[in-house]
């Protein structure tokens, strides 16, 4: 799919993209939240019935956030932030080629762990997921439409 020579991706940029999904998704879940539960916290006083709503409506955005993180970079090896940073999730032993639908999905299982995930990569420069599911993310030039 990708062809030429790669460059290995800098933290900040890395960093960069990660943000935008998370700022993207945290955003969408925001307001799926508000739209569906908005009857609910609007009723005074709250009683205990819609409070147990509420949570159990929580633990389904929750849930939801979760598998759209989980997913982010199946288009492609590229999730929005990526895109925009032109940077792009490509199989180490095929450099050419976009990892598999589901080491892309399992490569991000990781970020449950988050804080570990964060420190492992300001020190290495790699995430655990890149370890474990042999990825590794690249800078990638885009061409112009007009010249596809």
């Amino acid at each position: 799919m990708w062809k030429g020579t790669f460059m290995r991706a800098e933290r900040m940029t890395r960093l960069g993209a990660f943000f935008i999904d998370h700022l993207l998704f945290s955003i969408v879940t925001t307001i799926f939240y508000f739209l569906i539960s908005w009857d609910i916290m609007t009723q005074s006083p709250m009683s205990v019935e819609n409070f147990n709503k509420l949570r159990k409506l929580n633990y389904s955005v929750t849930a939801i956030a979760l598998i759209i993180t989980m997913f982010k970079d199946v288009v492609k090896g590229r999730s929005i932030g990526k895109r925009i940073t032109n940077i792009a999730v490509i199989d180490r032993k095929r450099i050419d080629q976009v990892p598999s639908t589901w080491r892309l999905i399992l490569r991000n299982i990781t970020l449950l762990i988050w804080p570990v995930e964060l420190i492992y990569f300001l020190i290495s420069g790699k995430r655990i997921g890149d370890i474990i599911f042999n990825t590794e993310v690249v800078g990638v030039k885009v061409k112009a439409k007009e010249e596809r």
